[in-house]
């Protein structure tokens, strides 16, 4: 993933795209950084450690 700066609608906003979009390889589509980080932060929610790596 790449993040990149665009401008439009009156504003500057930054997104992310898949590097592979750029030879045709990844057909990903663009992704708001609110929406990612919001995808990313329900994911990490549910991830849960097991005793024994807490205890290392």
């Amino acid at each position: 993933m790449v993040i990149t700066r665009g401008k439009g609608n009156g504003g500057e906003y930054f997104y992310f795209f898949c590097r592979g979009r750029q030879k045709h390889l990844c057909d990903l589509p663009y992704l708001s950084i609110a929406k990612l980080e919001a995808a990313v932060e329900r994911h990490l929610g549910t991830v849960r450690l097991s005793n024994a790596f807490q205890t290392r």
